[in-house]
């Protein structure tokens, strides 16, 4: 209902404003973003109406934020970039991401803006700088609402398995090159399969078989599977699958299936696999399958672990939530890894204690 009424709020401003005067769409955009903060303040605080437009108006950097809404209106020739710029500097909540897209808005809906827009589309930087982030905006909004909608628990790391910051290992297995969000998610897939003493372990989705070495590195007695496309099948990445096993002092411990998943026979895995890592195809018939797949493989007490549980990948999020309905599955907060234990129950699973950090007040 919540995203409703943003979405209606937003609709009526942009129409409004195309029509009225600029001190006009000066009232507007207050009048939407006071809705908007009305709103929000009531759903975290559980006031009345009259109750949240108090705590608005006391609140000052609301009333900075309107004013800069305003100064940008005026001023047409200024930066579409200005607004981000501020709300980052204020480090407010997500949730006023919609008002940088109303701000955009008014700017490219202004004549005295085209100039300005004309120069972005020039540099093919208009979908980037406006269209890119309205589309990003819009895929967190969904993949958080499909997250509540979702049986997936989330915990930390350390409520999962205690003492895990213990564990020691090497730091390339964090891709500093990677344009992933988080590096630290390889770390905890090497990191959690030593602390469980891994030793059969498969995974689908090589690449340059960096998180590959990684695994083989956590003991002398592991085998790794790992399994990719062929070089030959795979034009993007094949010259890339694999590249570091082969100099790695832990080839031997590595057995590179090439293959396509949908066409990998399980026979001779059947409830071998102690741990098993997802990592390939993102598209949910991709991760259906490899899905499938892992269960036939999955010993008893096993796990597994998916990566890219996130926005960008929406075929990952769609069916682990799916899964979730049928399969006990956990998130790791701060990350995009879920993960499965055999024998656990997700419901009834009672998280080790932690310290309180400040993040969660």
């Amino acid at each position: 209902m919540r995203r409703i009424i943003y979405k209606l709020i937003l609709w009526l401003t942009v129409t409004l404003l195309s029509r009225t005067s600029a001190k006009g769409k000066i009232r507007l955009i207050e009048l939407s973003l006071d809705s908007l903060m009305i709103e929000n303040i009531q759903i975290k605080n559980d006031l009345t109406p009259t109750q949240a437009i108090q705590v608005m108006q006391k609140d000052k950097v609301f009333r900075i934020l309107l004013g800069e809404f305003a100064f940008v209106v005026l001023n047409q020739k200024k930066l579409i970039g200005r607004i981000e710029r501020i709300l980052q500097s204020m480090k407010l909540s997500p949730y006023l991401l919609i008002h940088s897209v109303v701000a955009k808005c008014l700017l490219l809906m202004e004549v005295r803006a085209k100039e300005r827009v004309e120069k972005l589309y020039d540099l093919e930087a208009l979908e980037k700088n406006f269209a890119g982030n309205f589309n990003h905006f819009l895929s967190d909004l969904g993949f958080e609402e499909s997250l509540r909608n979702s049986q997936i628990k989330e915990l930390y790391a350390a409520e999962l398995f205690v003492n895990i910051g213990n564990i020691e290992l090497p730091l390339g297995i964090s891709n500093e090159a990677s344009h992933h969000a988080n590096h630290m998610d390889m770390m905890f897939v090497v990191g959690i399969a030593k602390y469980r003493n891994a030793k059969n372990i498969f995974e689908f989705g090589t690449y340059l078989g960096r998180t590959t070495c990684g695994l083989a590195s956590i003991n002398n007695d592991v085998k790794v599977h790992t399994l990719n496309l062929s070089p030959e099948a795979d034009p993007r990445y094949g010259p890339y699958i694999g590249t570091l096993i082969k100099n790695s002092i832990y080839q031997h411990q590595i057995q590179q299936i090439f293959c396509n998943s949908k066409e990998f026979s399980t026979d001779g895995y059947i409830k071998l696999m102690d741990y098993i890592f997802i990592d390939a195809d993102h598209s949910y018939e991709g991760v259906k399958n490899d899905t499938g797949k892992a269960f036939e493989m999955l010993a008893p007490g096993g796990m597994i672990i998916w990566h890219d549980y996130a926005p960008k990948s929406p075929g990952v999020y769609q069916y682990l939530n799916e899964l979730s309905k049928q399969r006990g599955l956990f998130r790791i907060k701060n990350t995009c890894l879920v993960l499965h234990i055999d024998g656990v129950d997700v419901a009834e699973y009672v998280p080790a204690k932690t310290e309180i950090l400040l993040e969660d007040n």
